[in-house]
């Protein structure tokens, strides 16, 4: 069953990317500003349930140009009604020691997924647990990098309790294979 739900996890990830990709196509190639809003309002609603933050950053003119606005909802922390406080919680994400020294090595041009990673919020002191992963998109003149922010507070306690039962399970069998040898 955890490779379904997995599976599901994956399916919607990829349909929301999907749905990011064809925003950033619209935000790049519409002139009309009020069109773009009604399009950020409708993919704004498909990701509010989602436990993943989109986020969309011009590496041209060093901006970001999306911020979703399910951050509280994902990270666990109160909701502001400044976007640059978000801005401040995705800057601390991406200076965690482990983050930056696996980024070292990222080409810019391929996807890059990190591995499970603690973040404590430094204001709520709110400890979670989660996945970045970029997907570099290079069109013309634009070049753009779709970055999200998974939540895997849940993966982390499966993880963990698959770990923690194997643990009993092989100290159970040390235990039986002791009273086996002094029996003998």
């Amino acid at each position: 069953t955890s490779s379904s739900l997995y599976g599901l996890k994956s399916n919607i990830l990829i349909s929301a990317l999907m749905m990011l990709i064809i925003c950033i196509n619209v935000l790049v190639n519409n002139e009309n500003g009020n069109n773009s809003k009604a399009k950020d309002k409708l993919f704004n609603s498909l990701v509010q349930n989602a436990d993943t933050i989109y986020l969309m950053y011009n590496v041209r003119t060093k901006r970001m140009v999306y911020i979703s606005k399910n951050i509280p909802s994902v990270l666990n922390i109160e909701q502001k009604e400044d976007e640059l406080e978000y801005l401040k919680t995705v800057k601390e994400i991406f200076e965690l020691p482990i983050l930056k020294d696996q980024l070292r090595n990222w080409d810019e041009e391929t996807e890059f997924v990190s591995q499970m990673l603690s973040y404590t919020n430094s204001n709520t002191l709110e400890k979670n647990w989660i996945k970045v992963k970029l997907y570099p998109q290079i069109e013309k003149k634009n070049h753009f990098i779709i970055i999200l922010i998974s939540n895997v507070n849940d993966e982390h306690e499966q993880q963990h309790l698959l770990v923690s039962q194997a643990s009993d399970i092989k100290s159970r069998e040390c235990d039986d294979w002791l009273h086996v040898m002094i029996v003998i």
